[in-house]
């Protein structure tokens, strides 16, 4: 049992976990997380990218986004919501490896050893306001006029 501790113990030294930092803080300070496992929370935003190998994703936090790149082919079936114009994305925590220049990609991202749906997104009600409504119809009218004038006078033009 001792032998086991210890060897949990010479393994945590030479790796580090950093749980519950923001994004931008990571992309603010890559060196300073670079190879090592980190722990954030953002929404998914976009599509998902099959690639060799696994899936892209990305996050995005209120500052900054960042490719998410794993080997669960599943994520189209884990999260529902994909952040647009039109919806909210999902809030997910992700960790994984950060990387500043990846290896495999060579670009920076994070290489997902787990994803947790925290939040479902939802889908955005669109509310035009009524003035908008009422100044489109009033613009409407004023071009339906001058169309009609247009017309009307290229008509008696063509009968003398």
């Amino acid at each position: 049992m001792k032998k086991i501790i210890a060897l949990i113990l010479c393994f945590s030294a030479f790796t580090t976990y950093a749980a519950g930092i923001s994004l931008n803080e990571i992309l603010t300070n890559p060196a300073e997380y670079d190879n090592q496992i980190v722990e954030v929370e953002a929404e998914v935003i976009g599509d998902l990218i099959k690639d060799r190998g696994g899936v892209w994703i990305n996050i995005s936090s209120k500052e900054t986004n960042i490719g998410i790149f794993s080997q669960r082919r599943d994520l189209d079936e884990i999260i529902n919501y994909w952040g647009s114009y039109r919806q909210d994305g999902d809030i997910v925590r992700i960790r994984g490896t950060f990387y500043s220049k990846c290896p495999v990609h060579e670009e920076r991202d994070i290489h997902s050893d787990d994803i947790e749906v925290l939040k479902e997104g939802a889908i955005r009600k669109e509310v035009i306001a009524p003035y908008k409504i009422r100044l489109a119809i009033v613009f409407f009218i004023i071009c339906l006029t001058t169309a009609a004038v247009y017309f009307i006078k290229l008509g008696c033009r063509k009968k003398t």
